[in-house]
């Protein structure tokens, strides 16, 4: 069984599952259609438990006498993925020091100094108080991964469990055309508890650090 796939990669597994190596009855945009289906609802899932599968991490740049910035919109301060509009930390590169995040009327909007403190408004990330000189932050965010195309780039999960998300999506298929899906579903139950058991020491939002040559790395990076 392959372990991490691209979006190609997948969709010729779904087709082997589907027994139907070229294109006749479903077609790539329906099978992609299923993989992103799957995608989604496997993340939700795992999200309800713990998004830390589900963060990247980018530095911004703030000005003298500014006082917000726009999330990460998969654009924005080079960032590969677009925020969901829930932080994690957001860092004072120079100091190290993490700012704590508070209610937008705890905002201090006419003060001025280093700001200890940060809300989330709407696109903005707003700091407690203009800055009095300009500042780099780290910032470290949750995400919703890019979807599931017929190209080369591998797919945005936890790479062990890439084929859960083509037993899943060949079931939908099947099941769209009243076939019968029980055999697949017997391997999507082993996957799904195989998934499971490796988010366990997630569930609860603990995250396991391990000091590397760059810094400290969070599990499954």
């Amino acid at each position: 069984m392959v372990s991490s796939m691209t979006g190609a990669q997948a969709l010729s597994f779904v087709r082997f599952l589907l027994a139907e190596s070229n294109a006749e009855y479903w077609t790539d945009a329906k099978i992609l259609e299923c993989l992103n289906y799957s995608l989604y609802k496997w993340v939700a899932q795992i999200c309800s438990g713990s998004s830390n599968f589900f963060m990247n991490k980018c530095d911004v740049s703030v000005a003298v006498g500014e006082n917000n910035f726009l999330l990460p919109n998969g654009v924005l301060y080079s960032a590969a993925s677009a925020c969901t509009g829930e932080i994690y930390t957001l860092e004072n590169k120079d100091t190290g020091r993490t700012l704590s995040h508070v209610m937008p009327n705890d905002i201090e909007w006419n003060k001025t100094g280093t700001p200890y403190s940060y809300s989330v408004v709407g696109n903005y990330i707003y700091l407690s108080m203009n800055l009095s000189q300009a500042t780099d932050y780290v910032l470290t965010y949750y995400y919703i991964p890019s979807g599931i195309a017929n190209t080369a780039t591998e797919i945005d999960f936890p790479k062990m469990h890439h084929s859960l998300l083509c037993i899943d999506a060949a079931i939908l298929a099947k099941e769209r055309d009243k076939q019968d899906v029980s055999n697949l579903k017997e391997e999507r139950m082993v996957m799904e508890r195989a998934l499971n058991n490796s988010i366990g020491r997630r569930v609860h939002g603990t995250r396991i650090k391990y000091p590397g040559a760059g810094g400290i790395y969070f599990d499954g990076e």
